[in-house]
């Protein structure tokens, strides 16, 4: 093989790199373009053939799809309490109903006739109920709208709270110890 010949050789893959560098970053940019960049919620769809199960990505391997995100706790202080607030650590006692979506009750401690209690951060806890009572003051009321992920998750409670309910939760604090 003579010296011209591996230039030439050199300069067709040299040239075909290039060509191919361009071309992918010219369509991710394109790609880019095209979507609203003020649209924050963006959202993976199915690919549009029907014959795929799953996305793949440029080299056929099944493509990462996100995670949807989890829904967060939501909380309302409907009565702002006066004294003891609840820290990480914090003693409780309060009453509470706690409804399903359709507005089934599924516990009530004014009911039972026994508040509820636990210590903040030990697990004692729900962790939706755990996280919604802090910050609350002593004598306060507070409603909270629990998602599965922080209530009973994916196996719930047979037969009270069905797998991956979202829960009502209305708090009473008695005291903060």
């Amino acid at each position: 093989m003579n010296f011209k010949n591996l230039i030439f050789g050199v300069l067709t893959i040299v040239v075909m790199t290039v060509g191919i560098i361009f071309f992918v970053g010219k369509s991710q940019s394109t790609d880019a373009t095209d979507a609203n960049p003020a649209d924050t919620s963006a959202e993976w769809s199915a690919p549009k053939d029907s014959r795929q199960e799953t996305p793949q990505d440029i080299s056929g391997k099944a493509a990462k799809v996100p995670q949807e995100p989890l829904a967060p706790l939501q909380t309302k202080d409907l009565t702002i309490g006066a004294t003891k607030q609840v820290v990480e650590g914090s003693k409780v006692s309060f009453n509470i109903i706690v409804k399903l979506q359709d507005g089934r009750i599924v516990f009530d401690s004014y009911k039972d006739g026994r508040p509820w209690k636990g210590v903040i951060g030990d697990g004692s806890l729900l962790t939706g109920i755990d996280r919604g009572i802090l910050g609350m003051f002593q004598g306060g009321k507070r409603a909270l709208w629990i998602p599965s992920h922080l209530a009973y998750g994916p196996s719930g409670i047979t037969p009270q709270v069905p797998p991956n309910a979202k829960l009502y939760a209305e708090v009473e604090l008695l005291s903060v110890f």
